[in-house]
């Protein structure tokens, strides 16, 4: 065993368990003199009050898959086009579902998958497959051994847009039209540290609906994702350069390219697509979406299927209509949730608390061979 201890444990929680290269420190007394010595391993807040006995933020992908093989079922994941994550951000949920657990699986988001290279790389090192290392936590590893080659693996299907009503709603010519437009939005957007930012200064009007959520004349603004890095740029891409830091963006200058490549499987951008797509989806399903919440649930029931969401923030002031069924309006995390379950009768949603850190409880559709009257919480 390397004298040199392991960062990550320290932090937390280590992904290769025992099977870890660096040390593990057992003596408390030890870890708090390294955390002391190296402030940027300090784990705060929840990760520090359940560093031995809880999933770190960093593996809320891998729970979430988890639960949503146990709770809805293989066969009805892998079901019509599988699994819509919407407002999926840079992919890493679906990633799992398509490459660990078999299935299909389709992004929405209007950012670019940028990250899935990293991902790749991720599991040719057989970091998913070490986190798996409690025998409970193996179900359903389509890919029983860690990859050990790119050809192994597969990049979601991604429908780069905003998630909106005209994505559920009958086809039109007008709805056709919109939906074009959003596909261009989605890529004139601007990503800064406070949000996205359109390009132009048009800003479509019409009303909202009685809850305050996204219609079809505002398509394209149904949701809005954070910066996670605290720069603001011109370009999605340009994040990648703050991220990977100096050396990688002298090396992309220079011509450089990383070895690992992986792309979507297949990008959809057309309306007929985009609408079979939604309509025969198995689970529409969204890990801290943002704005997302509300119309994932809703574009759920509208189709009489099943869904699964993990909010995080409320955006309030953006949907000032949203009340639960006693009047009080949605302001907290609290009423988010209960407002997300009551959107279906009791008995037919439920929710759960999901064993990582920050956001983690999920507000899902109770499949019908579950339902014993009552909504119920875990």
């Amino acid at each position: 065993m390397p004298d040199s201890f392991c960062k990550h444990f320290v932090r937390g929680n280590c992904r290769y368990g025992d099977s870890c290269s660096y040390r593990h420190p057992t003596d408390e007394a030890e870890i708090e003199k390294i955390r002391s010595e190296n402030p940027l391993l300090t784990a705060t807040g929840w990760a520090a009050a359940k560093r031995r006995g809880a999933v770190r933020n960093g593996s809320k992908s891998a729970e979430f898959r988890r639960f949503l093989l146990q709770t809805f079922g293989v066969e009805l994941l892998q079901s019509g086009r599988g699994v819509l994550d919407v407002a999926g951000g840079k992919g890493e949920l679906a990633f799992e579902l398509v490459n660990l657990s078999g299935i299909p699986t389709t992004t929405i988001d209007p950012r670019p998958l940028n990250r899935l290279n990293q991902y790749a790389r991720r599991a040719l090192r057989g970091l998913y497959h070490a986190s798996c290392g409690d025998p409970a936590q193996q179900f359903n590893l389509a890919m029983p051994e860690a990859p050990s080659s790119l050809a192994q693996l597969r990049g979601p299907d991604h429908l780069r847009c905003f998630f909106g009503p005209l994505l559920w709603q009958p086809a039109s010519d007008e709805r056709r039209a919109t939906f074009d437009e959003g596909i261009e939005e989605a890529r004139r957007v601007v990503w800064t540290s406070q949000g996205h930012k359109k390009a132009d200064s048009a800003d479509p009007q019409g009303s909202a609906q009685d809850d305050g959520d996204a219609t079809l004349s505002t398509f394209g603004r149904g949701a809005v994702y954070r910066c996670e890095c605290g720069v603001e740029c011109t370009r999605p891409d340009a994040l990648e350069v703050h991220r990977r830091g100096r050396r990688h963006a002298e090396r992309m200058a220079a011509g450089g390219r990383d070895p690992i490549q992986l792309e979507a499987a297949r990008l959809i951008d057309t309306y007929e697509d985009a609408l079979d797509l939604v309509a025969r989806c198995s689970v529409l399903v969204g890990l801290h979406p943002d704005q997302a919440a509300g119309p994932i649930v809703e574009a759920a029931v509208a189709l009489g299927k099943p869904f699964a969401v993990i909010p995080c923030c409320t955006y309030s002031a953006e949907f000032p209509k949203r009340k639960l069924p006693d009047g009080t309006r949605v302001t907290t995390h609290g009423h988010l949730v209960e407002y997300l379950r009551t959107r279906l009768p009791d008995g037919q949603t439920a929710i759960k608390t999901l064993d990582f850190g920050g956001k983690n409880i999920v507000v899902y559709s109770v499949p019908p061979q579950q339902r014993q009257g009552e909504g119920t919480t875990d």
